[in-house]
């Protein structure tokens, strides 16, 4: 909560995919869902402030390794879809896309329709709406193969008792969105 705060008053729109959240939707309670990370998603043109306010919330730059500074952040950023940063006991991958290949799901980002999910009692953060969040979660899992077993209990969780035509309007969204067969 303190991080959203602050990157709020910064002016540095994030979103939240995966972990909390999706425990949220999912399975109705966030702390079901083991993460060892917390994927937050700004855009690439304030990847660099978004460092900073990782910085000063005691995180460091874990990759990529190197080149440490605003440059090398965005450069990085061109290229890859995420950085990860680090501190004691916690990891932050900063995204500015979703996906690893720019072609697929482009529409989607911080400005894409978003939702407020509760986590604990009286906080919510902002994740992707339903729709572009199964658009998302089928693209992260496809491209990877659906290697962890993980990734398709939670995509079952969030798709589990909806009808046929909920399924069918949730495909078709995802295709509209670029989400590829």
């Amino acid at each position: 909560r303190v991080m959203l705060e602050d990157f709020d008053r910064a002016g540095v729109p994030l979103l939240f995919v995966k972990g909390l959240t999706l425990g949220a939707l999912a399975y109705k309670n966030p702390s079901i869902k083991a993460a060892v990370d917390i994927d937050i998603l700004v855009t690439e043109a304030q990847v660099v402030e978004a460092g900073e306010l990782l910085e000063e919330r005691g995180y460091s730059l874990h990759i990529p390794q190197g080149r440490r500074d605003a440059d090398g952040l965005r450069s990085w950023h061109r290229r890859r879809k995420e950085s990860v940063w680090v501190k004691p006991g916690s990891q932050i991958d900063l995204h500015t896309r979703l996906s690893d290949t720019p072609q697929l799901i482009p529409s989607l980002g911080v400005k894409s329709p978003r939702q407020l999910v509760e986590v604990a009692g009286g906080i919510s953060i902002p994740t992707l709406q339903t729709e572009e969040l199964v658009a998302y979660l089928s693209v992260h899992g496809a491209w990877s193969a659906w290697f962890r077993l993980k990734w398709i209990a939670d995509f079952a969780a969030l798709l589990h008792g909806r009808t046929g035509s909920e399924l069918e309007q949730l495909y078709r969204r995802s295709q509209e969105l670029g989400a590829g067969r």
